[in-house]
């Protein structure tokens, strides 16, 4: 799924308060294992890097997975179900 598209999701997901499931890649670094969640988004964050300058548009959200606030970076979003 196209980061447009993820984008336009999780602002409707926002704006109506509901929860989505989504398909999310793991830290990169590590390894790319897909794990798939529930969230419920609360607002878009923008994350700033230390080792460049780029910045990351995350989306802070409840993971029922988790059962707590996380931060999620929107790029690593493969596929997004509401």
């Amino acid at each position: 799924m196209d980061f447009p598209k993820v984008f336009e999701l999780i602002m409707e997901a926002i704006l109506e308060g509901k929860s989505v499931e989504i398909e999310y890649q793991k830290n990169k670094f590590k390894d790319y294992e897909i794990t798939k969640r529930k969230i419920t988004p609360k607002k878009f964050i923008l994350v700033e890097r230390r080792t460049n300058y780029f910045h990351r548009l995350c989306v802070q959200a409840y993971c029922h997975l988790r059962e707590e606030e996380r931060v999620f970076a929107v790029y690593r979003i493969k596929n997004l179900k509401s």
